[in-house]
């Protein structure tokens, strides 16, 4: 990627932004080295950890990454035998490792939530000996423990006994010189490490002991006591003892250090990439973004695209401050390769090359991009762009031959990989020569096959895009009735300058206006008011299109609020109808039994045997009846199930007789099956018939 292409997108404000998430200089390095690659395996791969750290920040427990620290320089330090970090630098080594062993604990948790995420979190090692080292010699304020050994405990307590008996003794001192006049006030004070009492410059001779200091008015000396040189002596060699017992502290923790240091460089490594990803998920929520659909064939499919950078800035300011981002739906790749983008100056067309540019590079860096789902961007070899006006006064080309230089490369580049952004193709020469110059270069891309966005406001370019296969004309939308640009592209539309309108609401005067029309000639005049006319027809037809949506959705909801109820109403009348049935059948099936005692009764008084036939035909005839309606609704429930694509030799399970058994045969013309329950063999209907597989998980009702 040529570096030009990048500072032109503003691809330099992306990691800028991305350095506002980074937490040691391990990640902000990582952020400055970022460039887009073009292996679609690499970029997938980066896309889905980005997304998988995405995830992890917005719907599980924090990351335990606070503590990490950049600890590079330190490890370096301990290279050499003999070498020690002070405290505060040792606290910090442990802080890293620290960090990485909970690091490691976490994602080990959930390594099948993040399976791109842990093979990293994996490679780190833990190094329990040089923590507990640590913490056991340094506190969290960067100072050593007494318990750092025992002989440190042991010099420590006998300094300060020491230091407390020469205090008494000096502050003794001090009272006696105070009050023989010697020094202003009894007090103490320390010069090069020792106690010293100061005395007025005059009576420096009436006191005996060794002079450290003087006061820089030279009226006062500062003594240390010859009764108290001795007991100084001694606390003075406590503390070197002290500061010895320190350094040898410090170099057996930086020995343990450097045993590990090459395990330890590694998992630096795998912790400025994981701040890396932690960052590069970071930018993702803010800006509320995804992961795109990844092509290779060129096509690039924006839904709701917003540029990042200006859509961070709106989010940074207050609610009411914020303006909206209209959202930019763009497609080229797949049905035409070149698209020519018109419109009125300060509409929005450059900001929709830039996003184009941008959202493609940011994809191919592993980036996630603030689009919706079923946004499609393609890989590419070559982001070429062209963009705002350069004069290159170093090298004396102007403008337009610098626009030319630029072309050049272009044209040279180009391939059916590369994707080529320009701003305002042809200008700042002669419109004429402009406009062939523009037009032979795009024939040029759709030969060589690249996929090509300008902007213009030259008219030849949008008659070229309409009368061309493969490239197409589109447009950023202008309210007539309030003279100001929306900032909604329009497809297969070419749009209009709208440069008389502007003038006039600028305040042109009228009449220059009027002369500039009939300069302009009528032909461009018509072209223009037909292209203001196609715009103005087409955010009619979107408008009742939306219309009509609308009405559909709510007729297609009143359908399926019609359907569902019913069906319910179907189901609790065959609900109804079934109890009652039921019920019927209980009452004739007690009534029954009551005729069959009466008969017995009768028999015993000798009736007449077709009497009593008589009555007992009627009663089997009425629960059969109730039987048949029975049938019938049992009947209607299978058939409201709908039947499963049954097999020979699959296992089964039959609804209604809940048997378990195995297809004989295929689904014949009358939709029965052949089943095997044991040794029995059934032809059943197949909607009575569930595969054995789905009765497992669905625990079927008895």
């Amino acid at each position: 990627m040529n570096k030009f292409d990048l500072d032109i997108l503003e691809f330099h404000k992306v990691r800028e932004a991305l350095m506002r998430h980074c937490l040691t200089e391990m990640g902000e390095e990582r952020v400055q080295e970022l460039e887009p690659m073009r292996d679609l395996k690499g970029i997938e791969q980066a896309l889905d950890e980005t997304t998988e750290m995405a995830d992890l920040m917005r719907f599980d427990d924090t990351l335990p990454i606070d503590g990490l620290r950049d600890i590079r320089i330190l490890v370096q330090k301990t290279k050499s035998e003999g070498t020690f970090l002070v405290p505060e630098n040792l606290w910090h080594v442990k802080l890293f490792l620290e960090t990485t062993r909970r690091l490691r604990s976490y994602f080990k948790t959930r390594l099948e939530k993040y399976p791109k995420l842990w093979p990293y979190a994996e490679r780190w090692q833990t190094h329990p000996e040089i923590e507990s080292a640590i913490e056991r010699a340094i506190d969290e304020n960067g100072s050593v423990k007494d318990s750092a050994s025992p002989r440190l405990r042991s010099l420590r307590r006998e300094r300060d006994s020491k230091s407390s008996q020469l205090r008494k003794k000096m502050e003794s001192l001090a009272r006696q010189y105070a009050s023989d006049g010697y020094s202003q006030e009894a007090m103490i004070t320390m010069r090069d490490g020792r106690m010293v009492i100061p005395v007025k410059d005059e009576y420096k001779n009436a006191v005996r002991g060794f002079i450290h200091d003087e006061s820089a008015s030279g009226q006062t000396v500062f003594i240390e006591p010859a009764e108290g040189l001795e007991m100084n002596n001694e606390l003075r060699k406590l503390i070197l003892d002290e500061t010895r017992e320190v350094e040898r502290i410090l170099i057996e923790i930086a020995g343990l250090i450097r045993i590990k240091r090459e395990a330890i460089e590694s998992d630096i490594e795998i912790a400025g990439f994981v701040e890396f990803m932690y960052a590069k998920a970071g930018l993702a929520l803010a800006l509320s973004a995804i992961k795109p659909e990844l092509t290779t064939d060129g096509e690039i499919h924006l839904k709701n695209a917003r540029h990042p950078i200006l859509w961070l800035k709106e989010k940074t300011k207050l609610p009411a401050d914020q303006k909206s981002i209209v959202p930019l739906n763009l497609s080229i790749g797949k049905d035409h390769r070149c698209l020519i983008i018109s419109g009125p100056n300060a509409g929005g067309k450059t900001v929709a090359l830039k996003t184009v540019g941008l959202l493609t590079l940011m994809t191919q860096s592993g980036l996630l991009i603030p689009v919706d789902h079923q946004t499609r961007i393609s890989v590419f070899s070559h982001v070429l762009a062209d963009i705002g006006d350069e004069q290159s006064i170093e090298n004396d080309l102007s403008t337009f031959s610098s626009h030319v230089k630029r072309l050049a490369d272009m044209t040279e580049k180009s391939d059916s990989h590369t994707l080529i952004l320009i701003d305002e193709l042809g200008s700042g020469t002669d419109p004429r020569e402009g406009s062939a110059l523009a037009i032979a270069s795009l024939e040029h891309f759709l030969q060589r096959n690249a996929v090509s966005i300008v902007t213009t406001h030259n008219g030849e370019l949008k008659a070229f895009a309409h009368n061309t296969p493969g490239v197409e004309n589109g447009s950023m939308e202008f309210d007539q009735a309030t003279l100001e640009p929306t900032f909604v592209f329009r497809s297969k539309i070419p749009g209009s300058s709208y440069a008389y309108e502007i003038s006039r609401r600028m305040g042109l005067d009228s009449n220059i206006l009027l002369r500039a029309k009939e300069l302009s000639g009528s032909d461009s005049a018509r072209m223009e008011s037909l292209i203001q006319d196609l715009q103005t027809r087409a955010i009619e037809y979107e408008k009742r299109l939306a219309e009509m949506s609308r009405e559909k959705s709510g007729l297609d909801g009143m359908i399926k609020f019609y359907n569902d109820r019913s069906k319910e109403m179907k189901e609790k009348e065959k609900s109804q109808k079934k109890k009652i049935l039921e019920e019927k059948d209980r009452v004739l099936a007690e009534a029954n039994k009551k005729i069959e005692a009466a008969i017995q009764e009768i028999k015993k008084e000798q009736a007449k045997k077709e009497v009593v036939q008589k009555a007992k035909n009627e009663m089997l005839a009425e629960r059969k009846l109730t039987g048949d309606e029975l049938s019938e609704i049992n009947r209607q429930d299978m058939m409201d199930v709908e039947p499963e694509e049954i097999h020979k030799n699959d296992h089964v399970f039959i609804r209604t007789m809940d048997l378990e058994g195995t297809a004989l045969s295929e689904i014949d013309e009358d939709q029965q099956v052949h089943v095997a329950v044991g040794s029995l063999r059934l032809r059943v209907n197949v909607r009575q018939l569930m595969k054995i597989d789905k009765v497992k998980n669905s625990s079927p009702v008895k």
